[in-house]
Order: C-alpha cells, then sequence, then structure tokens
C-alpha cells in the first residue's frame, strides 16, 4: 500500500556522532572505521544506544566531499569527560568524537 509523505513534529534526539569529511570513494572504508569508534566510546561512557546508528550530511558535494556525521542516538544527553555539555567537541583520545542534539523539528515519513 502506498501512503503520501505526512509531516510529523519530532523532540530533538541526543546522539553521539564523529564528524567526517571524505570522497564518495573513502566513504565505505570511513563508515567500517567510524561506527565501531562511536559504539566503543559509547561503552567507556557506560551509555547504550537509543535507537539504530545513523549517517547525517552536512554536505553532498558528490565529485568532491561529503560533510558527514556518523553516529547513534542515546537515550540522555552525554556529558564530555570534562564536564562539558553536549553540543561541544569531547575528543577522546584524538578521537574526533561530538556530542549532539539534533533532529529537524519536523520530517517527512
Amino acid at each position: 500500500m502506498v501512503t503520501s509523505p505526512q509531516l510529523v513534529q519530532r523532540t530533538a534526539q541526543p546522539y553521539m556522532a564523529i564528524r567526517r569529511q571524505v570522497s564518495m570513494d573513502g566513504f565505505g572504508p570511513v563508515i567500517d572505521e567510524s561506527f565501531p569508534q562511536v559504539f566503543a566510546w559509547l561503552r567507556e561512557h557506560a551509555l547504550g544506544p537509543a535507537g539504530p546508528p545513523l549517517i547525517r550530511y552536512l554536505f553532498i558535494n558528490m565529485p568532491t566531499k561529503l560533510d558527514v556525521e556518523i553516529g547513534v542516538p542515546v537515550a540522555t544527553e552525554p556529558r564530555c569527560s570534562n564536564g562539558a555539555p553536549n553540543r561541544r567537541s569531547c575528543g577522546t583520545n584524538g578521537r574526533p568524537t561530538m556530542a549532539r542534539s539534533g533532529a529537524p523539528a519536523s520530517s517527512r515519513t
């Protein structure tokens, strides 16, 4: 059964992600490398996933680069080990890990 798109209001969903800039050719290996890093960070900070993994596309220019966040939703807004709240770079052992809250105010389903 085919349904029409609907506009659905959603609340912000906290998530942990690694931001990467990569060419389309290098995208697969970056995904394979990044998801284990995110899940390792979650384990280190005793956080569990609150949904399926996600890739957020921030900028797409197929011939040159993609700017993406590769991450996992979490139930609560995490704090970095230095006490910094979400939406700040947490950086763990040189890994560019970020705590973010994000979701569009509305999305199509």
